[in-house]
């Protein structure tokens, strides 16, 4: 499941923390929220892009920077994207108490003036561009794997040719090696019968 059908699961509105300034000693840090829907996240790809570097022939060795390019997905002016953020905050969440996270995630925007609907934005965009080359690519593949498929009955179907042919001959030479063996018994049988005559005609008959 995708980024968007996990946001799409949870409703129709997310609430995002805004940018504040940083709180002096005495002033504890207010959040604030921001309702945001998932329609107006959303950022329109270049899926005919997408869809023309999904029939490389190495599809499977795209970069996903590449992809992201190919959907039209560009880097802010600010120079923040969803990988960034998790390469800052990605070691700390896992320890970090999840109030203490959030204010932190909070100050970090305010410092940096970023919001978090842009990197939401950012994000879905990317996963959005992932499930497309990824719907292009195992289309692509189905289609290589219905030829492979018919490819492989027919050699299946060529085997059991081959196999019935191999059977034919290998009774064939049995049959040809029996035949062999009865007749060089009639042809022993022959020789003991014309030799015996020989004797007699000879008058070497014991």
């Amino acid at each position: 499941m995708g980024l968007l059908a996990k946001l799409q699961e949870l409703g129709c509105q997310l609430k995002l923390v805004q940018s504040v300034a940083r709180p002096t000693a005495k002033e504890p840090m207010k959040v604030e929220t921001k309702a945001v829907t998932l329609k107006e996240l959303m950022t329109e790809l270049h899926a005919d892009n997408v869809k023309l570097l999904a029939e490389s022939p190495v599809e499977l060795t795209i970069e996903f920077g590449k992809i992201f390019e190919s959907a039209g997905i560009k880097i802010p002016n600010h120079g923040w994207t969803i990988e960034k953020f998790i390469s800052v905050f990605q070691s700390n969440s896992k320890t970090a108490d999840a109030n203490e996270a959030k204010k932190a995630v909070q100050l970090w925007l305010s410092e940096n003036k970023v919001s978090a609907e842009e990197l939401v934005r950012d994000a879905l965009a990317k996963d959005q561009a992932l499930d497309a080359y990824e719907e292009f690519v195992l289309k692509k593949m189905n289609g290589r794997s219905q030829a492979r498929q018919g490819r492989i009955s027919e050699i299946a179907k060529e085997m059991d040719k081959l196999k019935q042919e191999l059977q034919r001959l290998e009774r064939e030479m049995q049959q040809e090696q029996n035949d062999a063996g009865k007749w060089q018994n009639r042809k022993k049988s022959y020789e003991q019968d014309i030799t015996r005559a020989v004797d007699l005609l000879t008058n070497n008959a014991q």
